[in-house]
């Protein structure tokens, strides 16, 4: 779902991607859009640091980047994570996703001390099953007691129709804009755009 959050996020703020992820999603994800007659998107991708610096300064100032990553400890993620604007980590009710939130916390944590600066990631809870209503309370009180996020109010539902537009190259917004997951993509950017 992660993969399907950046891209549908990237359209709505008419933003480019780069895509860090080992799986290429993004990139794949415009190669379908490209194959259905839809403007693509501008990805990136990178395999080394100075590639990655060489984006990070062309996207200095008003231009927007999502960057797509697996969020592992690496060098190339710490890079990203001192350059960027907003830290924004989608995670779900579970106890692996609990375990990654502990672990990114101990990264920022980490990061911080070394560079001497503080650091907040903003946790979107994400890919939420209707029927997940407590695991998402105790998620959002887990979070809560962690210096180290803030919660986005939006909570991002498992729906079907993220995997019908990503297979036809749309966001949801372009496959129905009426339809809840456009809705719920809507109020997370707007989110963003009050925090930027």
């Amino acid at each position: 779902m992660e993969k399907l959050l950046a891209t549908n996020t990237a359209l709505a703020l008419g933003a480019a991607i780069l895509d860090l992820d080992g799986l290429r999603s993004s990139s794949k994800f415009n190669q379908i859009r490209s194959a259905n007659g839809h403007e693509p998107l501008e990805v990136f991708t990178v395999e080394t640091q100075a590639e990655l610096q060489g984006i990070i300064e062309e996207f200095q100032g008003n231009k927007l980047l999502v960057v797509d990553s697996a969020g592992v400890n690496s060098d190339i993620n710490r890079l990203v994570a001192l350059s960027s604007d907003m830290l924004i980590v989608p995670t779900s009710p579970s106890v692996v996703e609990v375990l990654a939130l502990t672990e990114y916390a101990d990264f920022l944590k980490k990061t911080g001390e070394e560079y001497k600066i503080s650091f907040k990631a903003n946790v979107l809870i994400n890919n939420v099953g209707v029927q997940s209503k407590s695991d998402v309370i105790e998620l959002k009180s887990f979070i809560s007691t962690n210096p180290y996020f803030d919660l986005f109010s939006t909570i991002i539902h498992s729906r079907i129709d993220f995997k019908k537009a990503f297979s036809r190259g749309q966001s949801v917004n372009e496959f129905d804009k009426k339809c809840k997951a456009a809705f719920e993509i809507k109020q997370f950017v707007k989110e963003i755009k009050a925090d930027l």
